[in-house]
């Protein structure tokens, strides 16, 4: 493989435009605070699968067509009445998802991973996972897309951090990146001396720390605690994110 030749580009929303095709790509949503780095704890704790989807009516369904499945999930960050779980990875242990399968409805992340649905290869980082997630995109031998999913169609700065962590993995093996790519990277090197720190004053943190997540946002700041890639693939016309 030429990674020299691989090109990155990162969409610092979720509806930024690309340089790239994600037809012909291999791309990674990241939705640092939450959603993808409870997808990573949760197949890091045994899950069998977990099932993205938009809407809290899309999840029920869901849930119910694939019966026994745990209904998962959050809006305006908290756990809908009737759900067995919200949308905070420290929920997702061992314990309570081994050999099981996950909906998981959230407002941005499972938005994105079907907004993206299309792409070549598609799989969820964090900064849980970046050095690994980074390591099966250039596996891949394709040009790379790393979508911020953002808050609610806005920019985060958490998932823009995380990217140019992923990035940067990316770039140190030859990789070309484009502008968006290297501002990610830029952003990376400004906060990597103080993760959690830095996560800790973004917007939506500050919003989850008001709602009594505070011990989730120190988690998510965690980096490369885990070697979990989620990828997904086409299920019975639905996505099911399992293990690389």
């Amino acid at each position: 493989m030429n990674k020299a030749r691989i090109t990155l580009d990162v969409a610092l929303t979720i509806d930024s435009a690309t340089s790239l095709d994600r037809k012909g790509c291999a791309v990674c949503v990241i939705d640092v605070l939450r959603a993808t780095s409870t997808i990573a704890k949760a197949l890091d704790s045994g899950a069998e699968a977990v099932y993205p989807v938009s809407g809290i009516d899309a999840a029920r369904a869901a849930a119910s067509e694939l019966a026994p499945a745990l209904l998962c999930g959050e809006r305006l960050g908290v756990r809908p009445e009737g759900f067995d779980l919200g949308n905070s990875p420290l929920e997702y242990t061992k314990e309570r998802v081994a050999g099981k399968r996950i909906v998981l409805a959230t407002t941005n992340g499972t938005k994105a991973l079907g907004r993206y649905c299309d792409a070549d290869r598609l799989c969820a980082g964090s900064l849980l996972n970046a050095t690994a997630v980074a390591e099966y995109l250039l596996s891949t031998g394709k040009d790379i897309i790393l979508v911020s999913a953002g808050q609610d169609g806005a920019f985060g700065a958490e998932d823009a951090i995380c990217a140019g962590l992923i990035a940067e993995r990316i770039a140190r093996e030859g990789a070309e990146y484009t502008d968006s790519a290297w501002a990610a990277i830029t952003a990376y090197k400004a906060c990597r001396h103080d993760m959690e720190g830095s996560v800790r004053k973004c917007d939506h943190a500050v919003y989850l720390e008001h709602e009594g997540f505070g011990d989730d946002i120190g988690y998510c700041s965690k980096t490369d605690i885990m070697k979990v890639v989620p990828v997904a693939a086409h299920h019975n016309g639905r996505i099911a994110i399992k293990k690389a």
